[in-house]
């Protein structure tokens, strides 16, 4: 029961109708409260804080809202022959006894004073394309025969508008959410139920479809992401990792772990599946480096002037490594040259090359060396 009141001190659950109502606490003072039916069996109340500056602090009259508010109702009276007629009534000297909102449907009670069989106006307004029905209230009223009526255009619209301010003013008392008075799941007290995980399958399976839905469009497949535009090239985006939801939910039992695998947060999840993309991501740009070329690393020297000079020398075959290199160089003794190279001669001197062979570095390629000796 507490887990379900903090969060709907703060939220509204899937499939959730609300009802605000708004009635008379005393002379001076309203009480509000926030109902609730949802599509799984549930129904709740919550009270609802009205704060000192609110409108509904102290006792409303209409002429707070709407001054000269006056309306056509039809009446029936006389002393020797009953007639009908169209008498105005102002309605700015009743106070506001009740509210009740649904939706688009609206019920105002407006009394004259605070006694409970004070005589006054319903006033109900039903539809997203309002019906608006006004109900005297009194003893006069109830041998009326042709009420509730609806009003002519211009009432209707005057109306209308009142609904509009007093619906706007109760439902900023939604965010004054106090406490959770009562809960029910299938008519039962949820204290009393025997089953309370039943509420949580049930959830679970209601927020289902929205958390897919929500995933498939996600761009990241390890977050939900909501968006919502605000005008002018501009959007808001709200979001919120799996794997923050899923370390909460590791806290718990692995049998109470398992109602939430169909929201899809793990990696084997029918979400997750779904959010995988379809074809491999695109390769990189190429790079605007110009390409190099494999090369091995030679150092000549002459053993007449003690120096070495480096010297790069392709080395056909070699898969390129980059310029991650390593080599080893290794002075030898002079030695003719036998072959070809004796035959072109040339001026003394003796060099050694150390060439690089395939082996591991920090491209996993690792240069090793060899050794051949050289004169002229």
């Amino acid at each position: 029961m507490k887990a379900l009141e903090v969060l709907l001190l703060r939220y509204d659950l899937p499939e959730t109708t609300t009802t605000l109502q708004l009635t008379t606490a005393s002379p001076t003072s309203y009480s509000a409260r926030l109902g609730g039916v949802t599509g799984y069996g549930l129904e709740t109340l919550l009270d609802l804080g009205i704060p000192d500056a609110h409108l509904f602090a102290h006792d409303v009259r209409v002429d707070r809202l709407m001054e000269g508010l006056e309306v056509k109702v039809p009446e029936t009276g006389g002393w020797l022959r009953k007639q009908s007629r169209i008498a105005p009534h102002r309605l700015g000297k009743y106070r506001v006894a009740a509210l009740t909102s649904t939706g688009a449907d609206v019920k105002i009670e407006l009394r004259a004073s605070h006694d409970a069989h004070a005589p006054g106006f319903d006033i109900t307004i039903a539809g997203d394309k309002p019906a608006v029905r006004l109900s005297p209230i009194g003893k006069d009223a109830e041998a009326q025969p042709h009420l509730p009526f609806e009003p002519d255009a211009e009432d209707c619209a005057k109306l209308l508008q009142l609904s509009e301010r007093l619906a706007g003013a109760v439902g900023e008392l939604v965010r004054t959410r106090r406490a959770l008075l009562e809960a029910r799941l299938d008519g039962e007290l949820l204290q009393g139920t025997l089953r309370p995980a039943t509420l949580v399958e049930r959830l679970v399976a209601a927020m289902t479809p929205t958390v897919r839905a929500i995933a498939q469009h996600s761009a990241s497949p390890g977050e939900l992401v909501l968006r919502r535009m605000l005008g002018g090239d501009r959007r808001e985006e709200v979001f919120v990792s799996k794997a923050e939801l899923v370390e909460k939910l590791e806290q718990l039992p692995a049998t109470s772990r398992a109602v939430f695998e169909a929201l899809g947060l793990t990696g084997d999840g029918p979400v997750a599946r779904a959010t995988r993309p379809s074809r491999p991501p695109p390769a990189p740009p190429p790079s605007s480096r110009p390409p190099t070329e494999p090369v091995d690393l030679a150092m000549v020297i002459d053993e007449d002037s003690g120096k070495m000079a480096p010297k790069a020398t392709k080395w056909p075959g070699q898969p390129r490594t980059g310029s991650s290199v390593s080599a080893r160089v290794t002075r030898a003794r002079r030695t003719p040259l036998r072959g070809s190279n004796q035959a072109a001669g040339g001026r003394g001197g003796s060099a050694v090359r150390a060439l690089e062979k395939p082996g591991r570095t920090s491209s996993n390629i690792r240069a090793g060396s060899t050794i051949a000796s050289l004169a002229t």
